[in-house]
């Protein structure tokens, strides 16, 4: 498995959350992508075990041991296994390997971007090493290394061409993302918060995509959703050098534990030997 160094540094900061949402529209946008998780997954009822989900593979690929990793991809790829359907052109599969290139690829712009949003600009070397770490998000499937694009240059005209010619935002993906902004279910305690939480991420996401994305999902920018996005960095900036590192890092640390804890319920470690 490749070296993850510098990518610990920028995976620990919890700005790179600020992604997250543009990360899955740009993922359900693609067709293909967009069906499979419709017709696979129950964003309703089931949001926050979902972001648990995802959150527990990425932070496993990035700061898990060899063994933690081989027992996420083992989990992954049997969670895959069904997620298939259609045919011809509207065929999908979550084990295609240019599908799972497209998902690591908009993870990469939605957390690297999210960061920079916060921090500004990684510096060019840096940021390069950062690339080529995050590669594992493809490679640790089915997505065998050639097809992760050679560098940052090579990665902007891939994901150019996918957002210009490949991306329709279909009635299923607006279907998810009302799903999303609607969500059932959910804890009591997070029922007072979940709604303001969800507008500044709401702001924030709109100011990450693509134009014709955002039409496409009719999310619309305005003056006070550019105030609201720019203004929850700014309060993020503020107080983010007071905390302290643990709190700071917990999302690090709460998605390692869920993994471990995965891991030992479902004897995910055995099942990989066996």
């Amino acid at each position: 498995m490749a070296e993850t160094r510098e990518l610990k540094k920028i995976m620990k900061e919890p700005a790179v959350a600020f992604g997250g949402f543009a990360a899955l529209l740009l993922q359900i946008a693609h067709p293909s992508v967009g069906r499979g998780v419709a017709n696979h997954s129950d964003f309703a009822y089931r949001a926050l075990d979902r972001a648990d989900n995802t959150g527990i593979y990425i932070y496993t690929m990035v700061f898990g041991t060899e063994e933690e990793k081989a027992a996420m991809r083992h989990w992954v790829n049997q969670a895959h296994v069904p997620v298939k359907g259609g045919s011809g052109a509207t065929a999908y599969s979550a084990k295609d390997p240019r599908l799972q290139l497209w998902v690591a690829a908009t993870i990469y712009v939605g957390m690297i971007g999210g960061y920079e949003m916060a921090y500004g600009p990684i510096s060019p070397a840096i940021a390069e090493r950062v690339y080529q770490e995050f590669s594992i998000m493809a490679t640790s499937l089915q997505c065998p290394p050639e097809m992760w694009p050679k560098d940052r240059a090579a990665f902007r005209k891939y994901y150019n061409d996918v957002v210009e010619n490949e991306l329709v935002v279909l009635p299923e993906a607006k279907k998810v993302l009302y799903d999303l902004f609607k969500p059932k279910g959910l804890p009591i305690f997070l029922r007072p918060i979940f709604p303001i939480a969800l507008y500044f991420a709401k702001c924030i996401t709109i100011e990450q995509l693509p134009p014709q994305l955002r039409d496409g999902f009719g999310l619309n920018r305005t003056k006070t959703s550019k105030f609201s996005s720019n203004a929850s960095i700014a309060v993020f900036l503020a107080i983010n050098p007071i905390i302290p590192s643990f709190i700071r890092h917990a999302p690090k640390n709460y998605y390692m534990w869920k993994m471990r804890r995965m891991i030992k319920k479902k004897g995910l470690v055995k099942a990989v030997q066996a």
